[in-house]
């Protein structure tokens, strides 16, 4: 027997505004850790990399990386914030859905992850991260939403790249799905017209 509703949201820039935090943490790395410019950026190039795919960095044991990952994940975590509209909308709804986060960071962050979802009292149903990149996003995340969709009258996704909406309408018959754009805080209801 179906659910009734869930909602479905991706993580990175849409329940939270990572990208601002990545800024942060690059910012304070460049003005606080005295090393050779070009050391520094091939770090922080790495950086970006590791915080917004969950990848494992390379050379992990290598002394200056290991301290600089250690100090890049804490200022990350603490500068990581909610995005306001999404958190309101779905603590406000909370009680007579299902939350599915679907992600595309990989297991990795799963604890970090879980972290975060739990300090803001999101109760969610399922954490969905990507497993292994063999797929590319937008191909990962809709096998990902037609197993949700099958079991739910009504689906609400929420999702900050309008690239992987389009392609989801495109490729899903699924009259069960809304669809939301997530951009600079505010929540946008797509339409089936705009593909």
């Amino acid at each position: 027997m179906k659910k009734l509703y869930a909602i479905v949201s991706d993580f990175d820039n849409t329940l939270f505004l990572t990208n601002e935090a990545i800024s942060n943490t690059i910012n304070y790395i460049k003005e606080n850790f005295r090393s050779s410019k070009q050391k520094i950026n091939e770090v922080i190039s790495e950086l970006k990399y590791i915080i917004t795919n969950g990848a494992t960095p390379k050379n992990l044991d290598q002394k200056f990386r290991g301290e600089i990952y250690k100090l890049a994940y804490d200022i990350y975590s603490k500068s990581l914030l909610p995005n306001e509209p999404v958190m309101a909308y779905i603590l406000s709804k909370i009680e007579n859905i299902d939350l599915i986060v679907l992600s595309y960071r990989t297991e990795f962050l799963r604890k970090e992850t879980e972290s975060l979802l739990n300090a803001y009292g999101l109760r969610y149903k399922q954490l969905i991260l990507l497993p292994d990149q063999s797929l590319t996003e937008k191909e990962w995340k809709l096998n990902e939403l037609i197993k949700i969709a099958r079991n739910y009258n009504h689906v609400n996704l929420f999702e900050d790249r309008e690239e992987n909406i389009r392609y989801f309408m495109h490729e899903s018959n699924y009259k069960n799905i809304k669809y939301y754009l997530v951009k600079n805080g505010k929540i946008e209801a797509y339409q089936n017209n705009r593909i």
